[in-house]
């Protein structure tokens, strides 16, 4: 009994090695993969925000060049009308042609861009300084002062280039509103005046709110002093982002031109997300917050299906193992229990696997009436007397092995 014993601990020791080396096959098939596969989901996930970062800034930046390509047409203009002696209700004339005949036939302007506006050197000063038109038909107020509007410093710090101005509160339309002006110069380098046209911020913002790569996203924008020019509470423009809960640290880095991608915070809605900006080539930064479930819900999925298909693939192949091995136990418990000789076992085995007779004796080295004799004691200890009933016993009876 000892001897079974021991022969007993050893099959059991045999078939935990095989079930451990399934499973730490597994684990590390499953970890391997959903490291490699969650670096292909988080690229994959980082070139749709880039994707989405390139598409808003390539339509602000063409609606921005186009609007600057259209102020410096108009203003040469300006000037050359001027430098050939017309009057200023002629170069007036043009401004409000241009404004409201050639300019806003496109639909597009009409959406975020005012009109022509110009204060002239040339005609003649007052006392608030040059002589101001605006194509738009406005009149300015007693106290409006041209030389203090940011468009107009703007203008002078560019020095005839055009000037952009940060966004400002617009006497004439009462909202944020961003201003390109040139200032022009007659051939020996004397100030004519100063055309300007001004943008107003609503287009940009929806350009900005509306970066997203899924759905419970949004953007924001940032002027170079880190303050909100769009988000989708507008109760928040105009405000320094350190001022906003939630953004202190961020808005620190970006004034020190540190880059900030994937950070965790929570919204304005106080749900945990995830925000990543990058910087626009006129210093603005533009942001896209992701809610933190849904920018990792694919990446979880992704592990979860793996995890799942692991512990599947390994239960399969266990009870295989636990299988095979029982079925390795009942064949040998049955030779054993049966009394059977060494080559009685041969034989049975190579009964069950098919073997003929002519077969038996040739791999055995053994002559055939050897086999008919070896058969004959083995058909006599099981209890059968044909290979018919040798087969149903041992192999129709639904079982794969023998009692």
């Amino acid at each position: 009994m000892k001897f079974i014993s021991e022969k007993d601990s050893r099959y059991s020791n045999s078939v935990y090695i095989q079930i451990t080396a399934v499973v730490t096959a597994f684990t590390l098939l499953v970890v391997l993969s959903s490291s490699l596969m969650g670096n292909i989901v988080k690229n994959n996930m980082r070139d749709s925000i880039e994707a989405a970062f390139y598409d808003t800034t390539q339509n602000i930046n063409t609606d921005l060049l186009e609007l600057e390509t259209l102020l410096l047409y108009i203003s040469e203009t300006v000037r050359l009308m001027i430098l050939k002696g017309f009057d200023f209700d002629t170069v007036k004339n043009y401004i409000t042609e241009i404004t409201e005949y050639s300019m806003f036939a496109d639909e597009r302007f009409k959406v975020y861009a005012t009109g022509i506006y110009a204060v002239f050197d040339v005609f003649g000063t007052t006392p608030k300084g040059g002589r101001f038109f605006d194509g738009t038909g406005w009149q300015p107020p007693d106290d409006f002062i041209p030389k203090d509007r940011p468009w107009y410093t703007a203008a002078v710090e560019a020095n005839g280039k055009i000037g952009i101005t940060e966004p400002y509160v617009s006497v004439a339309w009462g909202q944020f509103t961003m201003t390109f002006s040139r200032r022009i110069f007659d051939n020996d380098g004397n100030s004519l005046g100063i055309v300007s046209l001004d943008i107003l911020l609503d287009r940009v913002r929806n350009y900005a709110v509306n970066t997203y790569f899924t759905n419970g996203g949004y953007g924001l924008l940032l002027n170079k002093n880190v303050e909100m020019l769009a988000h989708p509470d507008s109760d928040l423009w105009g405000k320094p982002l350190g001022e906003i809960q939630n953004f202190y640290s961020i808005a620190d880095e970006l004034k020190n031109g540190i880059q900030v991608s994937e950070r965790k915070i929570r919204n304005y809605k106080n749900e945990k997300s995830v925000i990543s900006f990058r910087q626009l080539p006129n210093g603005w930064h533009i942001g896209i917050v992701i809610q933190e479930e849904i920018y990792f819900r694919n990446l979880t999925i992704m592990r979860l299906t793996l995890i799942f298909t692991g512990i599947a693939l390994a239960a399969v192949f266990i009870t295989i193992i636990l299988r095979l091995n029982a079925v390795k136990k009942e064949l040998k418990a049955a030779k054993e229990e049966n009394g059977l000789t060494n080559r009685e076992q041969e034989i049975f085995t190579m009964l069950l696997n098919g073997v003929s007779p002519k077969e038996m004796g040739y791999k055995l080295k053994i002559s055939s009436h050897t086999v008919a004799f070896h058969r004959s004691n083995l058909y006599r200890k099981l209890g059968v007397g044909s290979i018919t009933e040798f087969f149903a016993k041992y192999v129709s009876e639904s079982k794969i092995g023998p009692p």
